[in-house]
């Protein structure tokens, strides 16, 4: 997929049950070409704080194959997360298997 700067996705994870649990979150990412500027990360969007609450190593250059970004993040109160895929500057990048885990 081309990125444009900006959320290219973004799910609800209506967790409140898992307040205090850790969140293991990640996604395999592809980056072919990266421009000035560039970078492609992961964050944890609290919806009742209204901010990011955890945030992957961010990618600014290609990758010579599949690279894992990771973040993990305890719970918070409310639970209401959303597991972002971001990315600044002009790349062209494929994003595979965006998961979390609460164990």
């Amino acid at each position: 997929a081309h990125l444009q700067s900006g959320l290219l996705n973004a799910r609800t994870l209506p967790l409140s049950a898992l307040v205090g649990k850790t969140l293991y979150g990640g996604a395999y990412v592809y980056v072919s070409q990266a421009g000035s500027g560039a970078k492609l990360g992961l964050d944890i969007w609290d919806l009742n704080a209204n901010k990011v609450i955890a945030s992957s190593p961010t990618i600014s250059t290609t990758t010579p194959d599949w690279q894992r970004l990771d973040l993990s993040v305890q719970i918070p109160s409310g639970g209401n997360l959303q597991l972002r895929i971001n990315s600044s500057g002009t790349l062209t990048a494929m994003v595979d298997d965006p998961s979390i885990q609460v164990p």
